[in-house]
């Protein structure tokens, strides 16, 4: 069966910024903000527990309670709303990512490196490109607008 000329072929995607033709790279692009809300609520729950267990280090230098579960059932909240491709859910992601990277920053008063928060942001930055992007492309009923852009 001859490939259709029409059909861009799976290639290598792009993490940082992937493009968002299809219904498909639309859904890929949602699970990167999906897998991000899962490890930030994962090790938000670890660190919560050190936190309860009287880890002074999680306590006295990350600045971290057991409040921080709060955070976690956010963050496991929002993920399971980025399988149903929710743009709030999405917008709602990156709001409270950023905003718990600042108030660490400021609770802390230490940077630290930019590489690993910067790569999470770009996860969740595609996200919500993403969401909005399957919406889009799920209303468009010709079957060759699905391959248009977001």
């Amino acid at each position: 069966m001859p490939a259709d000329p029409q059909k861009p072929t799976p290639k290598g995607r792009n993490f940082f910024w992937p493009t968002i033709e299809t219904i498909e790279d639309a859904e890929w692009a949602t699970k990167q903000a999906f897998y991000v809300m899962v490890l930030c609520g994962v090790l938000t729950t670890v660190f919560a527990g050190l936190a309860v267990a009287g880890v002074e280090f999680v306590k006295k230098t990350l600045m971290i309670s057991s409040w921080a579960f709060v955070d976690a059932a956010l963050f496991g909240l929002i993920a399971f709303f980025l399988t149903k491709h929710s743009r709030v859910a999405a917008w709602s992601g990156l709001i409270m990512y950023l905003a718990e990277r600042i108030f660490a920053m400021v609770a802390t008063g230490k940077v630290g490196s930019p590489i690993i928060p910067a790569i999470l942001t770009l996860g969740l930055i595609a996200g919500v490109r993403g969401t909005h992007a399957w919406h889009r492309l799920k209303n468009e009923t010709p079957p060759d607008a699905m391959r248009r852009a977001a």
